[in-house]
């Protein structure tokens, strides 16, 4: 079972016309240059996480929330949060040195046809020290 709380930023986005893209580098932009300097007092781990909840279809079409983040068990004024949960799930693992990385790690997971996504809530876990992204899909079957 995966339960988390994260603090941080939040966007709602949509991969429709590359959209998320573009919302999402400014989200990573708006993480790094203030809010993950005011956060580090507060992270109860040494990964960074982005979450995608509250679909609204698919990862091809509309909307749905993206967080950016860390775990932490506070919730602070000015900040989004949310809690994750999670019992049936899949784990990806990852090497990981830029962005890009994301995008093609993402891409593998979208060509596998044999997963059956609930769309619940997606993680992305960034370990920076490791150069490891974790990837981990809400599933409709373990």
């Amino acid at each position: 079972m995966i339960n988390k709380h994260i603090i941080g930023l939040k966007i709602t986005t949509t991969n429709e016309n590359n959209q998320a893209q573009e919302d999402i580098n400014q989200l990573r932009k708006s993480f790094y240059d203030q809010a993950n300097t005011e956060l580090q007092t507060f992270k109860k781990e040494p990964y960074t996480y982005v979450v995608y909840t509250n679909y609204q279809g698919d990862f091809q079409q509309g909307n749905y929330d993206c967080y950016l983040g860390i775990a932490s068990e506070s919730t602070l004024t000015g900040f989004a949060s949310c809690d994750i949960k999670l019992e049936k799930y899949q784990i990806f693992d990852f090497p990981y040195d830029n962005p890009q990385d994301t995008l093609e790690a993402r891409k593998t997971i979208w060509a596998d046809q044999s997963l059956k996504r609930a769309y619940l809530a997606d993680l992305e876990i960034y370990d920076f020290e490791h150069n490891r992204l974790q990837i981990i899909i809400s599933t409709i079957e373990d």
